[in-house]
């Protein structure tokens, strides 16, 4: 299990921004933001779970595996650069 100070690195290695701490619902907690602005979350400092707005919680383990798959190309990039089936 990775320490928060574990977390906070590889998030920011990963295009986030991890902010100051804040209690919820008596849960210590942190802002985090991806650099782009598009997401962003509460992060449980316990435990690491993602605490999204109007979506499901997401375990830690969870979220690193979703943002480290790589990415799937869009149908317009397979037809403009090709499929490797052909």
């Amino acid at each position: 299990m990775q320490t928060d100070l574990q977390r906070c690195n590889w998030l920011r290695e990963h295009g986030w921004k991890v902010e100051g701490e804040a209690v919820i619902d008596r849960q210590q907690v942190r802002w985090i933001e991806h650099d782009t602005g598009s997401r962003s979350a509460w992060l449980r400092i316990v435990d690491g779970v993602i605490l999204w707005h109007g979506a499901e919680d997401q375990e830690w383990t969870d979220f690193v595996a979703e943002q480290t798959k790589p990415a799937k190309l869009s149908p317009k990039l397979r037809t403009l650069f090709g499929d490797d089936d052909d």
